[in-house]
This record gives structure tokens, C-alpha cells and sequence, in this order.
């Protein structure tokens, strides 16, 4: 009669497996605790407030970029810009910064917002939340040709 070399028992079997587990139970919760983003509430709140105005446009909007201030009354520029704003989706974060700031704000609303350009990829944007802290909160970096004419347009940006 022959006997069985090799016999896996089920101890055997989660012997080899706890550990796995454990592993994987330390990751997940290491990712729970640390892998949130403490300013996603805040962002998706804004983005969302931008996106109701873009639907019913406020009386104006006003730009500042250096001493030089503009207001734009006209809906339909308003809600261009809006759309502007909102529709590109997201780009991930990378080694760059926003240069030549533009803040803007919106009649009877008391947020300000920043409009930066992207330091090294043309036509990419960070928008980001002037609430008087350092740094910023950004709300979005994303990419829009669209933005860019619409701000050279108005006198808002040089090539």
C-alpha cells in the first residue's frame, strides 16, 4: 500500500492564507485612513455651486487680474465661462504650478475663485478656491483651448 506523500489538511491550507489576509485587511485599512482626501467635500461642494450657476447665470462676474478689474454683465458670457470651467474633466495632479492669476467672483455670492495657468502644459488650468489660506484648495486641474480664447477674447490673458 502506498501512502501519501503530501497531505494539505485545512490548518495547512490557513496557515498559508492568514497571512495573505492579514495583508490585505493592514492595506485596506491603511488606505481608509490615509487615502482620503480631506478636501474632496469641499471640492465637489464648489464644483457643484459652479455648475448651478452656469444654469442660472448671476447679475455679473467680476475678473482681477493685477490692478486691472473687469466686469461682465452679458448671461450668455457668463455661462460660457461657466461651462468652461465645468465641462473638461479632471487631469491628475503632476509637477507644476499655476502662474499668472486671475480671481474672479460672482455677484451675491461671496466665494472667490483663482484661475492659474499651468506652468508647463499649455492650455491647462488649476482653479482653485482663494478662501485666504496657504496654499490654495484646488478644485479641478484640467485642460481647455476653449478657456483660453474666451479669456484672450477679453483681454484677460496674453498669448
Amino acid at each position: 500500500m502506498l501512502k501519501p506523500r503530501w497531505r494539505v489538511t485545512p490548518l495547512d491550507l490557513g496557515a498559508v492564507l492568514l497571512p495573505f489576509l492579514v495583508f490585505a485587511g493592514v492595506v485596506g485599512i491603511w488606505q481608509s485612513i490615509f487615502g482620503r482626501d480631506p478636501d474632496e467635500p469641499l471640492r465637489e461642494q464648489h464644483i457643484a455651486a459652479l455648475a448651478a450657476l452656469e444654469e442660472t447665470p448671476p447679475e455679473a462676474m467680476t475678473f482681477s487680474l493685477g490692478t486691472h478689474s473687469q466686469v461682465i454683465t452679458a448671461p450668455a458670457d457668463i455661462s460660457e465661462f461657466l461651462l468652461l470651467l465645468i465641462k473638461p474633466e479632471p487631469r491628475h495632479y503632476h509637477h507644476s504650478h499655476p502662474e499668472g492669476d486671475i480671481r474672479f467672483g460672482f455677484a451675491n455670492n461671496s466665494s472667490v475663485y483663482v484661475l492659474g495657468r499651468d506652468s508647463q502644459v499649455t492650455d491647462e488650468y488649476w482653479l482653485q478656491l482663494d478662501s485666504g489660506t496657504s496654499p490654495r484648495t484646488t478644485l479641478k486641474l484640467f485642460r481647455s483651448e476653449g478657456l483660453t480664447s474666451w479669456l484672450m477674447r477679453r483681454g484677460l490673458m496674453d498669448e
